[in-house]
């Protein structure tokens, strides 16, 4: 039986990611819990395990594409072991029975005649101490008059908070964000902390979105150039540091070095070189050590 394996949801928050390498081809046989992707959110590189066992008829996705939560995976062939396991050991045990009754068909007949037993009984609960009721209903009769009018709906009924959990809420209170006017993409709406931490950068990056950007030099004047595609981690990392190292203050951390004998070789380099010739400074020396870093080093 053919079956299609769909992304999963990664975590809250997480819409999407890139897929760093397919673990499997069209014709392989896998198991379930068997990872079959590696996939490169903003934050990690998680592996996706299959909950399928069988063949792989078809690969829906490459290495380098973006994904969606919902998005077709694979095509899987679920081997025909594992598909008639489960019903030989159903048939096996047999129906279970209870004074000659099914189990299961008792358990629904008890259920249905709890219903209306439950129902019955609700009435009774609400006639008890009807005079005892009334009091805290003057007491907030009175409480309501002394206070100011509230925000309703059209309807007369007062809105409800939006649904956000305290840790939320506080952090949305410490970064002054109004939760009334996010959407939430957690479970049913709930306002996440990531939603709060979005809305905050989002707030920052219009407020310094007047910043100049500076063009960079042609640098294919200087050599061959080689460009090299950023993953979805380097991406945000990006992100970050440009945003951090426009708005925030910079800090320079001063110490000390004995370059004594760097620069007494430097003073044999003048002197080698005569008096006609460039001279050798101490800043030439450091961007040669730099470059040897950069060729070891590129990325």
């Amino acid at each position: 039986m053919a079956t299609e394996f769909k992304l999963p949801e990664l975590g809250e928050g997480i819409e999407s990611a890139d897929v760093a390498q397919v673990l499997v081809k069209e014709g392989d046989e896998i198991q379930a819990e068997q990872p079959v992707l590696e996939l490169e959110t903003e934050k990690a590189v998680v592996e996706v395990p299959s909950p399928y066992s069988g063949k792989v008829t078809k690969v829906h996705v490459s290495e380098g594409d973006t994904i969606q939560v919902g998005q077709t995976l694979l095509t899987i062939d679920e081997s025909d072991g594992s598909a008639k396991e489960m019903p030989t050991a159903t048939a096996a045990k047999g129906p279970a029975k209870e004074g000659g009754e099914d189990r299961s068909a008792k358990k629904a007949r008890d259920k249905k005649t709890a219903q209306p037993v439950a129902a019955a009984k609700q009435p009774a609960a609400n006639k008890q101490a009807p005079e005892t009721a009334k009091e805290p209903q003057r007491k907030s009769d009175a409480a309501t008059a002394s206070a100011p009018p509230v925000p309703t709906k059209g309807d007369g009924r007062q809105p409800q908070p939006p649904p956000a959990g305290p840790a939320t809420r506080r952090l949305a209170h410490i970064l002054e964000i109004p939760l009334d006017r996010l959407k939430g993409t957690g479970p049913r709406g709930r306002i996440t902390l990531e939603d709060v931490v979005r809305a905050h950068d989002a707030l920052e990056a219009k407020s310094f979105a007047g910043i100049p950007v500076p063009k960079l030099p042609d640098f294919r004047k200087e050599g061959e150039i080689e460009e090299v595609p950023l993953n979805k981690i380097a991406q945000t990392t990006i992100e970050s540091l440009s945003r951090s190292w426009s708005i925030i203050p910079h800090v320079t951390q001063q110490g000390l070095a004995d370059v004594t004998e760097v620069e007494a070789l430097r003073l044999q380099y003048v002197e080698r070189a005569g008096s006609d010739k460039p001279k050798v400074t101490m800043t030439a020396i450091a961007v040669k050590a730099v470059v040897a870093l950069l060729k070891e080093f590129p990325r």
